[in-house]
């Protein structure tokens, strides 16, 4: 039997496995899992946007970038912020990322 076009019990009438695909309500944002995860006492009294911080740290980390082209590229972006501040968020940051990530990686990889 056809219903619009589609044969009645066709594979897009089905329910989808995926538990989150089914529900109305989108994944929850990465910033928003760091903001109410372990993290919290980290990121608190931190005067900046956490996706700023985010990018500035990650970039740092992932990147041979000095503070100071740091600082000139987030100028360049209309962000000031000071070299000093990179360092001092990667200072605080970087430990509990990883400790973060230690807990969710399984212990041997193989």
């Amino acid at each position: 039997m056809l219903v619009s076009g589609r044969r009645a019990g066709s594979r897009d009438d089905r329910p989808s496995r995926c538990k989150w695909l089914n529900s109305r309500q989108a994944p929850t944002p990465v910033h928003i899992q760091l903001e109410t995860s372990l993290l919290d006492k980290v990121l608190k009294r931190l005067h900046y946007p956490l996706e700023i911080i985010l990018v500035c740290v990650r970039w740092y980390a992932a990147y041979p970038l000095s503070l100071r082209n740091l600082e000139e590229m987030m100028a360049e972006r209309g962000v000031d912020v000071d070299h000093a501040s990179v360092h001092r968020w990667a200072l605080k940051i970087l430990p509990a990322l990883a400790k973060a990530f230690q807990s969710i990686a399984p212990a041997n990889p193989s």
